[in-house]
């Protein structure tokens, strides 16, 4: 995953990062190797291990993103997270986007395969509006999402303001397509 700063966009600090400010972020998926992340991204959505957050935060000491499986992992990402993930099974359910948000961590939302652009940003105006407004948008990820739309991507951030994550899939090639498209 990638993302990058433009001019007059509103930055979120997570953990030691700065999301749409300065270069690049690269953040670790679910299934990355680490080499060379600036964070991890921990997705709940397909454990049942409870001590799963606290074991990827004693063997991550940078920032880590972490996705719940359920609103019943919210405390232990309160507890061991910088920022909290809503996706798919989240964003349909205002309560639940509401109770992510009020953990007082950055929200980071992923968009959803086949959610317009105006119910992914009603997703984060729902964060937004409970938390504080340190919400990042992510597009893409994921086996039935594995490829970013780069035009939707940056309508997102132009109409916005917010801070854009790209997921990048299996293919590190698109980095800089993504980048470009800001």
């Amino acid at each position: 995953m990638s993302s990058t700063g433009q001019p007059g966009r509103r930055a979120v600090r997570i953990g030691t990062i700065t999301v749409g400010e300065g270069p690049a972020v690269v953040v670790e998926g679910p299934a990355g190797a680490g080499q060379g992340a600036d964070a991890r991204w921990l997705s709940l959505r397909d454990r049942t291990h409870d001590g799963a957050v606290a074991e990827a935060r004693a063997a991550w000491q940078g920032p880590l993103l972490v996705e719940p499986g359920s609103a019943g992992d919210l405390p232990a990402v309160a507890e061991h997270a910088d920022a909290v993930v809503v996706g798919a099974g989240w964003t349909g359910d205002p309560s639940l986007l509401r109770a992510a948000a009020r953990l007082g961590l950055p929200v980071v939302v992923q968009r959803c395969p086949g959610d317009s652009l105006d119910a992914w940003l009603d997703a984060a105006g729902h964060c937004a509006a409970e938390g504080g407004g340190d919400v990042v948008l992510c597009e893409g990820g994921g086996p039935a999402h594995p490829v970013a739309d780069l035009a939707l991507l940056r309508a997102a951030g132009r109409r916005t303001g917010r801070p854009v994550l790209a997921a990048l899939g299996e293919d590190a090639g698109l980095a800089a397509a993504e980048v470009s498209a800001g």
